[in-house]
């Protein structure tokens, strides 16, 4: 596992040092050098002391578009060396990979995507360097696309999937997704879905096989101002040992321009989820992250609201999250999500640039034994200054604090970073 992270480290350095002339593809990349002081970097109850650390990170985003084959890549390479040792040092790889070629226009597709990533291991320890784990998502196979009219369409997309953690247990995934779709006109379409899966895993007495069924109708509708997206439907999870789960199915998005430089979202959703999937679709939370140590599937159910507001200096977002997560076999990781959030950016001259960021949240754990209840309460604000075209400086001051129930669940850490930032741009 850590080797593939070394491989993907390689093949980020190969295509930054080639020419772009050489390529035929969009090609940016950025580097920085990160010096930072932490208060207590192992956000434990009682600060170990402070800690220094040199950061260099690399940044990698690729894709092209043609008749034969769409790609996108998106790399993020970072080794981080910490000067007293409080915690080990760390080299962490992101990577996000899709293509899709085109074998016979309009009708057979072959898809391909890797997404090499780290992950929370517990969520009942605090979310430190430690408490993370590599993990690698692969999928790939053929998309079969019938026109049937102008009006009717069917999509068939058989995929195998692999999921390899570096400390818990596998899993391969074979599944299938059946789509009809209805253009009632340029703005409204409709259809039906069907999903089938198998998941199977390396080590059974942890985690029984299942079968996954999910049937879903939809509508969405598109007339500039207003989007809405509606999906009703429902799940069935058959299992080795554990019977038969059933569950609803409700995703509802609307997007509104409510003024010239107004909008706002909201999204609400109830589904059945689980680690793999949470990881490859990138849904991972600093405050609801996935526990990759179990990797058991959950009933999930959220809301989140987005308001956007065009200022005269600068632009400002509210974000409201409430969510809850009720697993299947493992009760005590149960919890639920209340979280609201401030962004401001704005530009005080034609090089210095400032944003702002404030985020409350509580996470509480439903289980009686556990009970665990806590508030993290983060603080940032950045300031960004364009030396040259593709040269610039940033200093980073942020706070962390969490209040507990639980006296040994507490800390607060206080960070201050300074980067030198290289773009291709």
């Amino acid at each position: 596992m850590v080797r593939v992270g070394y491989i993907y480290a390689v093949l980020f350095l190969v295509i930054c040092f080639v020419p772009k002339s050489s390529l035929a593809m969009d090609l940016r990349y950025s580097m920085n050098y990160i010096f930072t002081k932490y208060e207590n970097v192992t956000r434990a109850s009682v600060s170990e002391g402070n800690e220094y650390s040199n950061s260099l990170v690399g940044n990698l985003s690729l894709s092209e578009s043609s008749l034969s084959y769409n790609t996108n890549l998106s790399a993020q390479i970072a080794s981080t060396q910490y000067i007293n040792e409080i915690t080990a040092d760390r080299t962490r790889v992101n990577l996000r990979f899709d293509t899709v070629w085109s074998l016979l226009p309009e009708r057979v597709e072959w898809f391909f995507s890797d997404v090499f990533t780290q992950s929370t291991i517990s969520s009942l320890v605090g979310d430190t360097p430690d408490n993370k784990q590599n993990v690698n998502v692969l999928r790939t196979g053929p998309n079969f696309k019938f026109r049937l009219s102008s009006l009717h369409s069917i999509d068939v997309e058989p995929r195998y999937e692999n999921y390899k953690f570096e400390l818990s247990n596998n899993n391969d995934r074979v599944n299938n997704t059946t789509r009809w779709t209805f253009t009632a006109n340029s703005t409204i379409s409709l259809g039906l879905s069907h999903l089938i899966e198998n998941t199977r895993f390396s080590d059974t007495t942890l985690n029984p096989n299942y079968t996954r069924n999910n049937i879903d109708a939809f509508i969405s509708s598109n007339k500039g101002v207003t989007n809405i997206n509606l999906g009703v439907g429902g799940t069935v999870i058959k299992g080795d040992g554990f019977g038969t789960v059933r569950s609803p199915r409700v995703q509802l998005s609307i997007t509104r321009q409510l003024q010239r430089l107004l909008s706002a979202s909201l999204v609400l959703n109830k589904d059945v989820n689980d680690t793999g999937t949470t990881i490859r679709s990138r849904q991972d939370d600093s405050n609801t992250f996935t526990d990759s140590q179990s990797l058991d599937f959950f009933q999930q159910e959220g809301l989140r609201l987005n308001l956007y507001k065009r200022l005269d200096y600068g632009d400002l977002s509210f974000t409201y999250t409430n969510s809850e997560r009720s697993y299947n076999f493992d009760a005590t990781l149960d919890q639920t999500l209340t979280s609201s959030s401030v962004l401001y950016n704005t530009a005080i001259s034609r090089t210095v640039f400032i944003n702002a960021y404030a985020q409350r949240a509580n996470v509480a754990f439903l289980n009686t034994v556990l009970s665990r209840d806590y508030e993290n309460l983060l603080y940032r604000v950045n300031a960004r200054y364009n030396m040259k075209r593709n040269l610039n400086m940033n200093i980073t001051l942020s706070k962390i604090e969490r209040v507990s129930d639980n006296e040994n669940d507490g800390f607060e850490d206080f960070n201050i970073g300074v980067s030198i930032q290289y773009s291709s741009l």
